[in-house]
């Protein structure tokens, strides 16, 4: 792999930071979630305590784990994409084996495939978004890179959203077949049962990505100012 200009480094560093800042923020907005999911007082204090010690830093463990992964195989795409294709198909199952469909879904399940092929386009989606962020040359954080890479609000949504409405798909699917989520994975995580959390989840990220666009292009600002 050639080594990559400055610029890339700079940007790469940028960006994962943003995304571990965001995984922390959506993290601890889960378990407030969780706490409303439960509100009788013995949920209220013991579930988020669990929550702490166990189910989150396993999940921020294996999320950055992707996150990294993504970074990485980002490094390698051309923008050409035969290029993408291949590196998707050699990366997939690395990047799959940490993440929660595949350690906590009924593998032998009907609709398991499916579910690991929609998982599969994020992961892609996730790649080429993160490429055109590390062509930029001269951004000093985050904001300004996505100002300046993506101009307007619509095209800043288009390219965001692109994940989550991938991530949709796959959340329709659990909600359609809950029985898609194995039971052992019940016994330890209880609020799980709940399919609804999920949804709850999805709904949070998609507010979070609203707010974000409003922050970087203003009501009455639709694209960026020279």
């Amino acid at each position: 792999m050639d080594v990559a200009p400055n610029y890339v480094k700079e940007n790469l560093k940028i960006i994962r930071a943003e995304m571990f800042r965001v995984l922390d923020q959506g993290l601890d907005a889960l378990r407030e979630l969780i706490r409303q999911e439960f509100p009788d007082l013995l949920h209220k204090v013991g579930m988020p305590i669990i929550y702490d010690f166990v189910i989150k830093g396993n999940l921020r463990k294996n999320v950055k784990k992707q996150v990294d992964i993504v970074l990485k195989q980002a490094l390698r795409y051309d923008g050409n994409l035969p290029t993408l294709d291949t590196i998707v198909e050699e990366t997939f199952p690395d990047y799959y084996n940490f993440d929660m469909t595949n350690q906590h879904c009924d593998h032998n399940h009907p609709k398991f495939s499916e579910l690991q092929q929609i998982i599969k386009l994020s992961y892609r989606a996730r790649i080429s978004t993160v490429w055109q962020l590390l062509q930029f040359q001269g951004a000093n954080d985050y904001d300004e890179l996505i100002r300046n890479v993506f101009k307007t609000r619509d095209t800043t949504r288009v390219a965001l959203e692109e994940h989550y409405i991938i991530t949709d798909k796959a959340v329709d699917l659990i909600e359609q077949n809950p029985e898609l989520v194995r039971h052992n994975f019940y016994d330890k995580v209880y609020w799980a049962r709940n399919i609804r959390i999920i949804r709850v989840s999805y709904e949070y990220a998609q507010r979070f990505l609203a707010e974000k666009i409003n922050k970087l292009f203003p009501e009455g600002q639709e694209n960026v100012q020279n």
